[in-house]
């Protein structure tokens, strides 16, 4: 069974996610200080990163995990365009500018459906827009690491650049009425579960 370490320092409060064993890990939303990464991290082996969607409280410490780790970026197509225009990854509206273009060989595109193996850790995409053109879950054994599609008793916003409410409606439908209580770890705040989230999640209860 892997285990999941959570990193969230004040700075934008966007959870950071290692996930692994003893040996192995991958890395989902770098978002939190590098220090703090390579502490949780400890001796492990990186196995990938993982951007949930492209907006910049996600990513804002993806260049130094990097550089740090020597691994790859695993993410989809829109996200990747949103981590070159700082105006639709929002990092504008945090005061920055940042601008980060990866290499060919820096980067692996994932699709919705698409299963990702590495080594012993198997990771399914779903494709969850609505927060964003780019947004997607990802499904770990009884876990799925939702970004800022589906929060506790909550969903993301859809009034920034991509975001569509239809698309969201959609996508939180989609996710709650999968059979499987998958632990939900979101990009904000604390963990839940999808049975717990039909149940009392005030948004779903509107578009059931």
């Amino acid at each position: 069974m892997l285990l999941v370490d959570t990193l969230c320092e004040a700075n934008y409060l966007s959870n950071t996610y290692i996930i692994g064993n003893d040996k192995e890990c991958l890395i989902i939303d770098p978002s939190n200080d590098i220090r703090s990464i390579k502490k949780l991290v400890n001796n492990r082996k990186v196995l990938g990163i993982f951007l949930t969607h492209g907006h910049f409280d996600h990513f804002k410490s993806l260049s130094n995990t990097l550089n740090e780790f020597k691994t790859k970026v695993f993410l989809q197509k829109n996200a990747l365009e949103k981590l070159k225009n700082p105006n639709i990854s929002c990092s504008n509206m945090f005061g920055y500018n940042m601008i980060i273009d990866l290499l060919e060989e820096e980067y692996q595109l994932i699709n919705d459906g698409q299963k990702i193996v590495l080594n012993d850790i198997v990771i399914k995409v779903l494709s969850t827009p609505g927060h964003t053109n780019c947004s997607i879950c990802l499904i770990i054994e009884n876990m799925m690491f939702s970004g800022d599609t589906l929060f506790e008793c909550g969903v993301g916003r859809s009034d920034l650049p991509t975001g569509n409410s239809i698309q969201l409606a959609r996508s939180i439908k989609m996710l709650l009425n999968l059979k499987t209580d998958y632990i939900v770890y979101p990009g904000h705040g604390d963990k839940t579960s999808i049975f717990t989230e039909v149940k009392t999640n005030p948004y779903y209860q509107r578009i059931k």
